[in-house]
């Protein structure tokens, strides 16, 4: 969201590519809520590699602000993985994203490194 050229360069198609390059993986699951109508209220795209998993992609349908919707999906995910005997969770966010650093923060998570990524774009 700091990069002005993210969205003038379709930078959104990468997540669009990333949802696509992951359906299949044996790896890689979705946490999906659904609304009654059948709408995605939100989604968590999630990993399990030996005995840590990762939050990939962490979506919410903005009607659906206030509902706890990614709450409910992250302890449905912590549940799942411990059943499968996972031990670590790991979840990143963009340094600025106060309401997702409060959320992890609120459900217990903790900050062990900050990291910057970088985008290069080609001049086209």
């Amino acid at each position: 969201i700091e990069d002005e050229n993210f969205r003038l360069r379709n930078g959104y198609k990468v997540y669009e590519e990333w949802i696509r390059n992951s359906i299949g993986e044996d790896n890689k699951f979705f946490a999906i809520q659904l609304s009654e109508k059948n709408d995605i209220k939100g989604f968590i795209l999630f990993k399990i590699d030996c005995h840590s998993a990762v939050l990939e992609l962490v979506k919410l349908n903005e009607q659906y602000r206030g509902e706890g919707v990614c709450s409910k999906l992250i302890r449905e995910i912590e549940n799942y993985v411990i059943y499968r005997g996972v031990g670590d969770i790991h979840v990143g966010t963009q340094i600025n994203n106060i309401a997702a650093i409060n959320l992890y923060h609120k459900l217990g998570y903790k900050e062990i490194s900050r990291t910057s990524v970088y985008h290069w774009w080609l001049n086209k």
